[in-house]
């Protein structure tokens, strides 16, 4: 009887373990449909950049100076039949470059302007009154308007000038240039003299004139003003193509 017992306890077993090992047959799974992809909203483009420049102002005279003028060699009397000479000159030829449309303080803003937009800036332009046209603004930030700094250029001098006895006249253009933040009290993040052509003075970043504005006597750069104002115009051109990147540079 025990062994029967046995037996059968065995059958049994095998019976349980041959059954769950067998397959079964499972329910088939529901044909869910699959979710939608979330849109993800692009991320709102940064707000503009805003740069206040202040208009350059333009140089009240364009001034023909003869370094080595041969009256300079006479005493006091002398300089000031020199000084008299260099003012009827300048007069002269300020009024011809005039009448022939040169505005140099509006080929510097409007260059600097074009080479900024390239660099993704929006500007924001002021025209603000100076006492001295040719010197930067003691407090540009009051100026700043919406922009988060402030450019403020003026030209120096612009001309005509010989340096010594036997040089010609060439183009000579000075210019200072200041980039300011606009909160007070301003920060100056850049600021450079420059000086193009015949005058190259210590501590300015001088540039070479572009060749072609060379006179040898001032009887000749009368006569072609028209040559001689677009040697200043060269002059414009190459302080802005110098100081637009380095305000790139500045700017945080």
């Amino acid at each position: 009887m025990h062994l029967l017992g046995r037996r059968a306890g065995a059958l049994a077993l095998i019976c349980a373990l041959a059954a769950c090992g067998s397959p079964t047959t499972s329910e088939p799974l529901p044909n869910h449909p699959r979710p939608e992809p979330i849109a993800v909203p692009e991320p709102p483009p940064p707000p503009p950049r805003v740069l206040t420049i202040l208009v350059v102002p333009e140089p009240l005279r364009l001034p023909v100076v003869d370094e080595a003028h041969p009256a300079k060699y006479f005493g006091s009397v002398g300089r000031l039949l020199a000084s008299a000479d260099a003012n009827a000159k300048t007069a002269e030829f300020t009024a011809a470059a005039q009448r022939l449309g040169l505005h140099l303080g509006a080929d510097v803003t409007a260059a600097l302007e074009q080479a900024l937009q390239r660099d993704g800036w929006v500007l924001h332009q002021i025209d603000v009154p100076r006492d001295r046209p040719d010197a930067l603004l003691a407090d540009p930030a009051a100026y700043a308007g919406p922009g988060e700094a402030v450019l403020d250029v003026a030209i120096g001098s612009a001309g005509y000038m010989a340096a010594g006895i036997s040089d010609p006249y060439g183009p000579c253009v000075t210019a200072q240039a200041r980039l300011s933040t606009a909160t007070e009290p301003a920060v100056t993040l850049y600021t450079e003299q420059i000086s193009y052509g015949a005058c190259a003075f210590p501590g300015y970043a001088a540039l070479p004139a572009a060749p072609g504005y060379r006179y040898d006597s001032y009887d000749q750069l009368a006569a072609q003003a028209g040559t001689a104002a677009d040697g200043l115009r060269r002059g414009a051109a190459a302080i802005a193509q110098r100081v637009a990147p380095q305000v790139v540079r500045a700017l945080p």
